[in-house]
């Protein structure tokens, strides 16, 4: 399928490769140095340490990260932002810090611009419609590249779990998208 669909696409050897066995975050071979940052107090604070501790051991119990004796090479912060309107707080991880030393230090960036809301209000017709979407678990839709585990580090402490968590993508992508 995807194949298919890439066939004109400049990319397409780079973004099956990446489909097919993770995408790279860094470039093999870097010099990439040892770095722990502590987790945000928005997660760990009293009212909220007990619901962040649930939605990780969900996201363990699902196959989204799993935990490891082992000291990852960067162990990025956690944080808890609460959503709009309910209850339910949204985890982040912080790859940009230090600076210098960060996940995001050791990525190289194409920037790009956004379009303008004014130039995509410019493109909606008469019956078009628009709708806001929570892609909560969007962005596990895209593979990461198993050496590069160990640079997706997080630090909690469970009881009887190892205090270490990576983040692990799997190679399906969505239950209904598959290579």
């Amino acid at each position: 399928m995807w194949e298919r669909e890439l066939k004109f696409d400049p990319d397409k050897n780079y973004i099956l490769d990446g489909i097919q066995h993770g995408f790279r975050l860094t470039e093999p071979g870097m010099d990439i140095k040892q770095v722990e940052c502590a987790n945000y107090s928005s997660a760990t604070r009293p009212d909220r340490k007990n619901i962040v501790e649930k939605q990780l051991k969900a996201e363990i119990q699902q196959g989204h990260l799993i935990t490891t004796p082992h000291k990852p090479t960067i162990i990025n912060a956690i944080g808890a932002v609460p959503k709009e309107n309910c209850d339910e707080l949204r985890l982040i991880t912080d790859a940009s810090r230090p600076e210098g030393h960060s996940l995001n230090s050791y990525m190289k960036l194409n920037p790009f611009k956004f379009d303008t809301v004014d130039n995509a209000v410019s493109l909606l017709g008469k019956d078009y419609y628009q709708c806001k979407i929570d892609l909560r678990h969007g962005y596990r839709s895209i593979p990461i590249h198993p050496d590069d585990y160990v640079l997706c580090g997080s630090k909690w402490y469970f009881l009887q779990l190892a205090p270490y968590i990576l983040l692990l993508i799997r190679r399906q992508l969505s239950p209904n998208i598959h290579f």
